[in-house]
Protein backbone atom coordinates (compact mmCIF):
# COMPACT_ATOMS: atom_id res chain seq x y z
CA UNK A 1 0.00 0.00 0.00
CA UNK A 2 1.24 3.45 -0.97
CA UNK A 3 1.52 6.22 2.43
CA UNK A 4 -1.15 7.76 1.59
CA UNK A 5 -3.55 4.90 1.15
CA UNK A 6 -2.77 4.40 4.35
CA UNK A 7 -3.57 7.67 5.69
CA UNK A 8 -7.16 7.19 3.85
CA UNK A 9 -7.23 3.89 6.31
CA UNK A 10 -6.37 5.48 9.35
CA UNK A 11 -8.96 8.69 8.33
CA UNK A 12 -11.80 5.71 8.02
CA UNK A 13 -10.98 4.02 11.55
CA UNK A 14 -11.14 7.24 12.63
CA UNK A 15 -14.80 7.56 11.67
CA UNK A 16 -15.23 3.77 13.19
CA UNK A 17 -14.99 1.86 10.11
CA UNK A 18 -13.47 -1.84 9.74
CA UNK A 19 -13.71 -1.64 5.81
CA UNK A 20 -10.12 -0.56 4.26
CA UNK A 21 -9.29 0.78 0.73
CA UNK A 22 -6.42 -1.30 -1.03
CA UNK A 23 -5.59 1.72 -3.79
CA UNK A 24 -6.79 5.20 -4.18
CA UNK A 25 -7.88 4.86 -7.48
CA UNK A 26 -10.31 2.06 -6.71
CA UNK A 27 -14.03 2.09 -7.52
CA UNK A 28 -15.55 1.75 -3.96
CA UNK A 29 -17.50 4.55 -2.54
CA UNK A 30 -14.96 5.18 0.58
CA UNK A 31 -12.01 5.32 -1.88
CA UNK A 32 -14.11 8.13 -3.93
CA UNK A 33 -14.80 10.28 -1.18
CA UNK A 34 -11.47 10.59 0.38
CA UNK A 35 -10.15 11.35 -2.67
CA UNK A 36 -12.46 14.09 -3.70
CA UNK A 37 -11.40 15.87 -0.26
CA UNK A 38 -7.67 14.82 -0.37
CA UNK A 39 -5.87 17.10 -1.99
CA UNK A 40 -7.51 20.49 -0.22
CA UNK A 41 -6.85 18.73 2.71
CA UNK A 42 -3.50 17.82 2.77
CA UNK A 43 -3.04 21.30 1.53
CA UNK A 44 -4.71 23.14 4.33
CA UNK A 45 -2.96 21.56 6.96
CA UNK A 46 0.57 22.23 5.02
CA UNK A 47 -0.76 25.97 5.02
CA UNK A 48 -1.81 26.22 8.59
CA UNK A 49 2.10 25.91 10.12
CA UNK A 50 5.50 25.34 8.43
CA UNK A 51 5.92 22.20 8.93
CA UNK A 52 9.87 21.12 8.54
CA UNK A 53 9.30 18.46 6.36
CA UNK A 54 7.76 20.89 4.01
CA UNK A 55 10.18 23.65 4.40
CA UNK A 56 12.16 25.11 1.23
CA UNK A 57 14.19 28.15 0.73
CA UNK A 58 13.95 29.48 -2.85
CA UNK A 59 15.86 32.54 -5.02
CA UNK A 60 12.78 34.18 -6.52
CA UNK A 61 12.71 34.78 -9.86
CA UNK A 62 12.19 38.89 -10.93
CA UNK A 63 9.20 39.39 -13.48
CA UNK A 64 10.37 40.64 -16.66
CA UNK A 65 8.96 44.36 -17.69
CA UNK A 66 7.01 44.37 -14.66
CA UNK A 67 6.74 47.34 -12.27
CA UNK A 68 4.27 47.56 -8.95
CA UNK A 69 3.77 51.51 -7.12
CA UNK A 70 5.47 51.29 -3.70
CA UNK A 71 7.99 48.37 -4.85
CA UNK A 72 11.38 47.93 -6.04
CA UNK A 73 11.20 44.70 -7.33
CA UNK A 74 8.59 42.47 -8.57
CA UNK A 75 9.45 38.29 -8.53
CA UNK A 76 7.25 35.62 -9.77
CA UNK A 77 5.70 33.49 -7.23
CA UNK A 78 7.63 30.00 -6.48
CA UNK A 79 6.44 27.38 -7.97
CA UNK A 80 5.47 24.33 -5.53
CA UNK A 81 4.91 27.01 -3.16
CA UNK A 82 1.54 26.67 -1.11
CA UNK A 83 2.98 29.59 1.23
CA UNK A 84 6.00 31.95 2.05
CA UNK A 85 6.72 32.28 5.54
CA UNK A 86 9.51 35.02 5.35
CA UNK A 87 11.90 37.04 2.47
CA UNK A 88 15.22 36.91 3.12
CA UNK A 89 19.09 37.76 1.44
CA UNK A 90 21.13 34.80 0.99
CA UNK A 91 22.90 35.11 4.02
CA UNK A 92 19.83 35.02 6.07
CA UNK A 93 18.43 31.74 4.42
CA UNK A 94 20.56 29.29 6.87
CA UNK A 95 18.56 31.44 10.14
CA UNK A 96 15.68 31.08 8.96
CA UNK A 97 15.22 27.91 8.21
CA UNK A 98 16.02 26.85 11.30
CA UNK A 99 14.54 29.90 13.40
CA UNK A 100 11.06 30.24 11.57
CA UNK A 101 9.80 27.57 13.66
CA UNK A 102 10.52 28.69 17.34
CA UNK A 103 7.85 31.94 18.11
CA UNK A 104 10.83 33.39 20.39
CA UNK A 105 14.63 32.45 18.97
CA UNK A 106 17.09 35.21 19.56
CA UNK A 107 18.61 34.52 15.90
CA UNK A 108 14.97 35.35 14.42
CA UNK A 109 14.92 38.78 16.54
CA UNK A 110 18.97 39.79 15.12
CA UNK A 111 17.43 39.33 11.37
CA UNK A 112 15.58 41.96 10.13
CA UNK A 113 11.76 41.61 8.78
CA UNK A 114 11.88 41.97 5.50
CA UNK A 115 8.42 43.55 3.73
CA UNK A 116 7.10 41.73 1.33
CA UNK A 117 3.51 41.23 -0.28
CA UNK A 118 1.88 39.65 -3.23
CA UNK A 119 -0.52 40.63 -5.97
CA UNK A 120 -1.83 39.49 -9.14
CA UNK A 121 -0.51 40.29 -12.75
CA UNK A 122 -2.65 42.86 -14.48
CA UNK A 123 -3.85 39.91 -17.28
CA UNK A 124 -4.31 37.91 -14.18
CA UNK A 125 -1.72 35.07 -15.02
CA UNK A 126 0.34 34.50 -12.27
CA UNK A 127 0.62 35.80 -8.69
CA UNK A 128 3.58 37.95 -7.47
CA UNK A 129 5.99 38.88 -4.87
CA UNK A 130 6.21 42.54 -4.23
CA UNK A 131 9.50 43.37 -2.20
CA UNK A 132 12.11 45.71 -1.72
CA UNK A 133 15.37 43.25 -1.69
CA UNK A 134 17.32 42.39 -4.43
CA UNK A 135 18.35 39.28 -4.86
CA UNK A 136 15.24 38.01 -2.88
CA UNK A 137 14.66 34.41 -1.20
CA UNK A 138 11.56 33.37 0.45
CA UNK A 139 11.07 30.97 3.34
CA UNK A 140 8.21 28.63 1.99
CA UNK A 141 6.08 26.06 2.61
CA UNK A 142 6.20 23.35 -0.44
CA UNK A 143 3.67 21.91 -1.87
CA UNK A 144 4.59 18.49 -0.84
CA UNK A 145 2.32 15.48 -2.44
CA UNK A 146 4.85 12.40 -1.38
CA UNK A 147 2.91 11.61 1.85
CA UNK A 148 5.59 9.01 2.41
CA UNK A 149 7.84 11.98 3.29
CA UNK A 150 5.26 13.34 5.96
CA UNK A 151 6.44 13.70 9.32
CA UNK A 152 4.18 11.57 11.81
CA UNK A 153 2.53 14.79 13.17
CA UNK A 154 1.62 16.33 9.84
CA UNK A 155 0.37 12.52 8.83
CA UNK A 156 -1.87 12.58 11.70
CA UNK A 157 -2.91 16.05 11.51
CA UNK A 158 -4.38 15.15 7.63
CA UNK A 159 -5.79 12.04 8.83
CA UNK A 160 -8.36 13.76 11.38
CA UNK A 161 -8.80 16.47 9.42
CA UNK A 162 -9.97 14.47 5.79
CA UNK A 163 -12.07 11.75 8.68
CA UNK A 164 -13.88 14.81 9.81
CA UNK A 165 -14.83 16.30 5.95
CA UNK A 166 -15.29 12.87 4.67
CA UNK A 167 -17.49 11.55 7.24
CA UNK A 168 -20.80 13.21 6.15
CA UNK A 169 -20.64 12.16 3.03
CA UNK A 170 -20.04 8.62 4.24
CA UNK A 171 -22.78 8.68 6.27
CA UNK A 172 -20.91 8.14 9.38
CA UNK A 173 -22.55 8.93 12.64
CA UNK A 174 -22.28 12.55 13.68
CA UNK A 175 -20.70 11.86 17.00
CA UNK A 176 -17.70 10.20 14.80
CA UNK A 177 -17.72 13.73 12.91
CA UNK A 178 -17.65 15.54 16.30
CA UNK A 179 -14.57 13.71 17.58
CA UNK A 180 -13.21 13.73 14.68
CA UNK A 181 -13.14 17.78 14.68
CA UNK A 182 -11.83 17.80 18.28
CA UNK A 183 -9.11 15.47 17.63
CA UNK A 184 -8.06 17.50 15.23
CA UNK A 185 -7.68 20.69 16.84
CA UNK A 186 -6.51 19.12 19.56
CA UNK A 187 -3.58 17.16 18.16
CA UNK A 188 -2.81 19.59 15.93
CA UNK A 189 -1.79 21.79 19.31
CA UNK A 190 0.74 18.53 19.84
CA UNK A 191 1.75 18.08 16.75
CA UNK A 192 2.98 21.32 15.79
CA UNK A 193 4.75 21.42 19.41
CA UNK A 194 6.50 17.95 18.35
CA UNK A 195 7.66 19.36 15.20
CA UNK A 196 9.70 22.24 16.18
CA UNK A 197 11.74 19.85 18.18
CA UNK A 198 13.17 18.32 15.35
CA UNK A 199 15.63 21.06 14.63
CA UNK A 200 18.17 22.77 16.48
CA UNK A 201 19.37 26.09 16.55
CA UNK A 202 22.72 26.97 14.91
CA UNK A 203 25.20 28.19 18.11
CA UNK A 204 24.73 31.90 18.50
CA UNK A 205 27.14 33.83 17.58
CA UNK A 206 29.92 35.04 19.68
CA UNK A 207 29.20 38.99 20.44
CA UNK A 208 31.79 41.72 18.71
CA UNK A 209 33.42 42.65 22.27
CA UNK A 210 34.01 38.65 22.61
CA UNK A 211 35.79 38.39 19.30
CA UNK A 212 38.59 40.65 19.55
CA UNK A 213 39.61 39.48 23.00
Amino acid sequence: MTAVVDLWNQSLSHLGMSVTVQSETEASVQARVLGRFYATCRDYVLRDFPWPCANMVVALAEEANTTFIGWDKVYAYPAHCLAIRQICDESGARILSRSIFTQWSEQEFLLPKIPFTLAVKDDESKTLVLTDLDPAYAMCTRALTNAALFDKGLFDSIAWRLAALAGPALQVEKDYIGNAWNQYNACSITNKANALNESQQDREADSPSISIR
